[in-house]
C-alpha cells in the first residue's frame, strides 16, 4: 500500500517525482510460487481491479505474475509491474544480469518499477554504503535503457539513503509499515525528500501492545 492523498479504489494512483504514476494498492505474490499454480491466485487479483503486481526475483511467482498478466487479455500497459535484485546481486554486472533474468520469466520488455530488496549483504558488510552506491548507478544505467522506468529502494532506514548520490533519489522505498510497526523517522524522512512512501506488512502483522 502507497500513501496516497486520495484513495477510492485499488486503482487510484499516485505520482511519482519521475512523474510516473503508480497504483496506490499493490498486489504481493511474496508468499505465490510458481510451481504451486501461482497464476490463478494473481488472476483473482486481476478480476478484482488489481494493476499493480508487486514481485522480486527472490519470490518465485515472477512466471506466475507474467503467465496471469497475458491470461487477462488486457494491454500490458494497463499493469505497474514492480521486481526486485536481492541483496547478494548488488555488485555491478549482477544487477543487469538479475533484472534481464527476470524479464524473461516475466515475458516481458520492461518492469514499471526495479527496486534494491534490501540496502546490505548482511551485517558483517562493512563496505555496504559504497556497494549501495555503486549498485544505484547501475540501477540508473538500467532506466536509461529502457529496462525499467522507475528505480527505487525497499527496506532502507535513512541511513542507508543517505549512501545514495544527491543528484538522484529514489522515487519509492518500500519498507514495513502497519499500526504495529509505523517507523516514523523513515516516513518522514522520505516524505521531506520526495521518495514515495510503500508500505509492506507480514501475513502476521505486529500488533500495538
Amino acid at each position: 500500500m502507497t500513501f496516497c492523498d486520495s484513495l477510492s479504489s485499488v486503482q487510484s494512483r499516485v505520482t511519482l517525482s519521475d512523474g510516473h504514476t503508480m497504483p496506490c494498492v499493490g498486489f504481493g505474490t511474496w508468499m505465490i510460487k510458481d510451481d504451486l499454480n501461482g497464476t490463478e491466485p494473481i488472476l483473482e487479483a486481476i478480476r478484482a481491479g488489481y494493476r499493480h503486481i508487486d514481485t522480486a526475483s527472490l519470490y518465485n511467482s515472477e512466471r506466475s505474475v507474467g503467465e496471469a498478466v497475458r491470461l487477462s487479455a488486457l494491454p500490458r500497459e494497463e499493469f505497474f509491474i514492480t521486481t526486485k535484485v536481492w541483496k547478494d546481486d548488488l555488485d555491478g554486472e549482477k544487477i543487469r544480469i538479475s533484472l534481464e533474468k527476470s524479464l524473461s520469466r516475466l515475458g516481458m520488455d520492461y518492469v514499471d518499477l526495479f527496486l534494491i530488496h534490501w540496502p546490505r549483504a548482511d551485517y558483517d558488510d562493512l563496505n555496504w554504503a559504497a556497494r549501495l552506491n555503486a549498485a544505484w548507478y547501475e540501477m540508473i544505467k538500467l532506466r536509461e535503457e529502457g529496462l525499467t522506468r522507475s528505480i527505487g529502494v525497499a527496506n532502507c532506514l535513512p541511513h542507508h539513503l543517505q549512501a545514495l548520490p544527491d543528484e538522484e533519489k529514489p522515487v519509492v522505498d518500500q519498507f514495513e509499515f502497519h499500526p504495529g510497526y509505523t517507523q516514523q523517522d523513515t516516513v518522514e524522512y522520505c516524505q521531506a525528500r520526495g521518495i514515495q512512501v510503500q508500505a509492506w506488512a507480514p501475513p502476521r502483522a505486529r500488533t500495538v501492545p
